[in-house]
């Protein structure tokens, strides 16, 4: 995916800029918000510059090496329309236009050795729920179950409606801090509630603003995310080394607010 993307735009052949409004933030808040919305419209707020390279490339933010302040020191507040009729590849590409036009984004691809986890079936089977939402139709849950991708909450319950086993796994790279990878050969749609007992790797990274701060467990929650997909999912993390790509960021600059 990285080096498909980055071909694109280092062969000179990317899409234009997007319209877009970018803001860097002067006060501290907790949280951060990242969405696509319908029409095209990309909407982030207290999001730094790695979040969005994370985005527009589909990598997580420890694939992304660069020394550069203006990475992670600094938050935005952006907006920007890409048009209704995009697909998702290529609002990804125009995203990355859009890094290079106003925060100087240079970079590289690359690979570094680091630990994987390979997300697997085990012989005796999973417990994961074929979806009852195949439409996103609406939930009778009050709060509402978020369809298409996932939720969450309290550091500790992530919970997803409608969504693949591929889709799973890049959640919980993003969970664990650590590459995840589908090799459960599952291909259908399920509706996915995990719940388990937070600990100190660096989830705030995952959350929005839904999410409290850190506090105590809940007693039903008394698992390692690792043991509640065993128990609850019915799948297993396996651990080995490997050689992931990574985006070597060579140049990025503050940018400018509009």
């Amino acid at each position: 995916m990285i080096a498909a993307l980055l071909l694109v735009t280092l062969t000179g052949i990317a899409p234009q800029s997007p319209v877009a409004s970018i803001k860097p933030r002067t006060d501290a808040m907790r949280g951060y918000d990242l969405e696509w919305r319908p029409g095209g419209k990309l909407h982030a707020v207290n999001v730094t510059l790695k979040q969005i390279i994370a985005e527009a490339y589909q990598v997580a933010d420890f694939q992304i090496e660069g020394r550069q302040p203006a990475l992670s020191d600094l938050r935005y507040d952006l907006d920007a329309e890409l048009g209704p009729t995009a697909s998702a590849h290529d609002r990804r590409l125009a995203l990355q236009t859009l890094l290079a036009d106003r925060f100087q984004l240079k970079l590289h691809p690359s690979t570094k050795t680091a630990d994987v986890l390979s997300l697997e079936r085990p012989p005796s089977g999973d417990k994961l729920t074929p979806t009852a939402r195949p439409d996103c139709a609406a939930a009778a849950s009050n709060p509402p179950r978020p369809c298409g991708g996932f939720d969450v909450r309290n550091r500790s319950e992530l919970t997803g409606d409608n969504v693949t086993v591929a889709d799973l796994a890049a959640m919980l790279t993003r969970l664990q801090g650590s590459l995840v990878t589908d090799a459960t050969g599952l291909n259908g749609h399920f509706d996915i509630h995990l719940k388990w007992t937070p600990d100190h790797h660096g989830l705030v990274n995952a959350e929005g603003f839904n999410a409290p701060p850190p506090n105590g467990a809940d007693d039903d929650a008394g698992t390692s995310l690792p043991t509640a997909i065993s128990s609850q999912l019915g799948l297993k993390l396996a651990h080995q080394k490997s050689a992931i790509p990574i985006l070597v960021v060579d140049h990025a600059a503050q940018a400018e607010a509009n």
